[in-house]
């Protein structure tokens, strides 16, 4: 009887659906300064298939980094018979902090009120607490842009790059992010080479 006469509360705050999303190469930079520097246990995230790793290896230079992520996608291409590594078979396994934000958050199957790019995230955050009448605000640090050099990308091998601009190739498309790494040129991909 006494459970006849509950009523559910109503929120009346709307419902939103927001994701933020990020450059690919600021993501994958950010990864590699979060959880190889800052991180002693980042063997166990990178183990396969770089089975070289051991609990005891020298820190990864962000070029063995980049290798490994690439290794990973391309492995998993091979065991799966796939023609290229931009779909979501090829990239699944990696990591959530380096796996194609596109293949998260799936913008083509959620509409979402708000797509927030991270470099926005203070003046896009402020716009959904807004959306929900939330007078407040939130802070935002970035710790792993505490480390100053841009030359990162310079040291990764064009045959690397390429294979990064096929496994982001859809965070570049539809995020509309170049897909060429901060601090180089040249190493431009078409649509054409790309996707193969």
């Amino acid at each position: 009887m006494a459970r006849a006469s509950y009523k559910k509360p109503r929120l009346e705050a709307p419902i939103i659906y927001v994701f933020t999303c990020r450059n690919p190469y600021d993501r994958l930079l950010s990864a590699y300064k979060d959880k190889v520097l800052g991180e002693d246990n980042y063997t166990y995230i990178m183990k396969e298939p770089c089975e070289w790793l051991t609990y005891n290896s020298p820190m990864l230079t962000f070029k063995q980094f980049v290798t490994c992520v690439v290794d990973r996608v391309r492995a998993t291409a091979l065991r799966n018979r796939l023609d290229n590594l931009s779909g979501y078979t090829a990239s699944h396994t990696l990591d959530i902090h380096w796996r194609p934000i596109f293949h998260s958050a799936l913008p083509c199957h959620v509409n979402y009120t708000l797509i927030s790019d991270f470099k926005n995230f203070a003046e896009d955050s402020q716009r959904v607490l807004a959306l929900l009448h939330i007078n407040s605000s939130v802070p935002h640090t970035n710790p792993s842009s505490k480390i100053g050099r841009t030359d990162w990308y310079t040291e990764i091998d064009a045959s690397l790059i390429t294979a990064l601009q096929q496994i982001y190739f859809w965070d570049f498309i539809i995020f509309g992010y170049k897909s060429t790494p901060p601090g180089m040129v040249g190493v431009v991909a078409t649509t054409d080479n790309v996707y193969r």
